[in-house]
């Protein structure tokens, strides 16, 4: 088991749960939250698993900032950002708009 946060405990909740990539809708299912990061089962067959401190990297901008287009995502994540763009705009205090896409902190 790995340390309970806020974060980690809504990202938990997505387990088992398909989520669709913010732009292309490309849907993916969120097959396991571990210590080591999510492991999810992608629209073209393949096992990819996101490290949580790209995650976790990818969050503390978020909070530090509000806002955070795409292309700063990648900055973190540079294979997963849409991925970890649509996992994260599903956590209660996030939104997001499409035309740029941003993830928005309330």
């Amino acid at each position: 088991m790995f340390p309970a946060t806020p974060l980690w405990d809504s990202l938990h909740a997505l387990e088992g749960a398909t989520v669709s990539t913010l732009d292309e809708e490309q849907p993916f299912l969120v097959e396991k939250v571990s210590s080591e990061g999510i492991a999810i089962f992608t629209s073209t067959g393949e096992h990819q698993v996101i490290p949580r401190s790209q995650i976790e990297a990818v969050w503390q901008h978020l909070v530090r900032t509000e806002t955070m287009s795409l292309s700063e995502v990648a900055q973190y994540s540079p294979h997963y950002a849409a991925y970890v763009a649509a996992i994260l705009s599903r956590m209660p205090e996030v939104s997001y708009t499409l035309d740029p896409i941003t993830l928005i902190l309330a």
